[in-house]
């Protein structure tokens, strides 16, 4: 990608260059659109290439007026005699140059402090937007969570008995309560996460051990929406990977969070089974060419699992595979790209009238990405 900064903005201008050259040369009215590329790097990639790509165009005029006063290229007057039989002194033709690359530098300059400013700008808008969310959610965690120990002590019965409707009332409460709860801690994650305050505590950890806590974290969600989650471990010994055991809990967390949503309860009762699995490179590579996102995968690099994995340098290696499949409404074809992307929720969804934010996915990505993960 670096290389690809610098050659594109070279052809451009060598381009330009060739159409100056065809186009009346030093005469040509197209000897400004040097400054197209000159600002579009000072604007998208930074200040110091556009200056050098200032430099480049003012050397690259220069080039092309020099050898065509010199006959070493043929010149191509569009009217009239060329500026050089009009103009005798090489020393005038070298300071209308230099003023040229004078006004490439300057507007080089302008655009990128311009550009810089608006950037710095924008990220104080988001550390503010980032702090203002922090804030504000923390202020309503400590609420919400008094108001759920209130209501699992009312609902336990030792303050007196509950009559259907009282008990049906605060089940309900209870249920909104919690999904309150999720949704300010999704917003918290997202806080720290862009504001780069999101901290890993990586430790040896048996994802054997991990995905039953992480299933029995949601019997209750499970068992009021009627699901079954099953635990298919198909790795004899499970070797011990370097991740932060907590946030990665919570990752597989929010894919079997999201089965039991959208899991298909006409035929019953919805099913979400949690495999672990050995794959190899080979065969990481074949899935990421064939996996239906109805089915979501994590992959965990087993031998460097806390820092990120680059996949294609590596040969034959070991790798646990976790999938988490349900039986639910599945993702349209037209939506999986976007399954992975902030406040995403599927174009189906609306059939099921579940609570939702769109930021599990997103979470789940980066955690598992920052636990050196796919």
């Amino acid at each position: 990608l670096r290389t690809m900064a610098w050659v594109c903005p070279i052809i451009e201008l060598l381009f330009i260059t060739t159409v100056i050259h065809f186009t009346g040369g030093y005469d040509s009215i197209f000897g400004f659109v040097y400054l197209v590329p000159i600002i579009s790097a000072s604007v998208l990639l930074s200040l110091e290439k556009g200056i050098v790509l200032s430099f480049l165009s003012t050397v690259l005029f220069s080039a092309l007026v020099m050898f065509e006063m010199k006959g070493i290229l043929p010149a191509h007057p569009v009217i009239g005699e060329m500026a050089y039989a009009r103009i005798d002194s090489a020393y005038l033709i070298m300071t209308i140059l230099f003023n040229r690359f004078l006004v490439f530098f300057i507007v080089a300059a302008v655009s990128g402090y311009l550009a810089e400013s608006l950037k710095h700008k924008m990220k104080e808008a988001e550390r503010m937007k980032n702090e203002f969310v922090s804030l504000v959610s923390h202020q309503l965690k400590t609420p919400l969570s008094v108001f759920k120990l209130y209501l699992e002590e009312l609902l336990s019965k030792r303050l007196g008995k509950l009559t259907k409707d009282q008990k049906d009332y605060l089940e309900e409460m209870e249920q909104n309560n919690e999904n309150l709860i999720w949704l300010v801690s999704d917003l918290l994650d997202i806080s720290r996460m862009e504001s780069g305050k999101i901290q890993y505590e990586p430790e040896s950890t048996k994802l054997d051990q991990l995905i039953p806590n992480a299933i029995a974290r949601l019997k209750g969600v499970s068992e009021s929406n009627k699901c079954v989650v099953k635990f298919d471990n198909q790795v004899k010994k499970v070797p011990a990977v370097f991740v932060d055991p907590n946030k990665l809990e919570q990752a597989i967390g929010n894919f079997i969070s999201n089965g039991i949503k959208y899991s298909t309860k006409e035929k019953g009762s919805g099913e979400i089974v949690v495999e672990l699995k050995k794959v190899r490179t080979r065969e990481i590579k074949q899935m990421r060419k064939n996996i239906p996102y109805k089915s979501r995968e994590a992959v965990i690099d087993l031998f460097d699992g806390f820092r990120p994995t680059i996949f294609k340098k590596r040969k034959n290696k070991n790798f646990l595979l976790v999938s988490v499949r349900d039986n639910g409404v599945g993702i349209p074809e037209a939506d999986q790209e976007k399954i992975f992307s902030k406040f995403y929720r599927g174009s189906n969804v609306s059939v099921y009238h579940t609570e939702g934010t769109g930021l599990g996915m997103f979470i789940s990505r980066v955690i598992i990405t920052g636990c050196g993960g796919e």
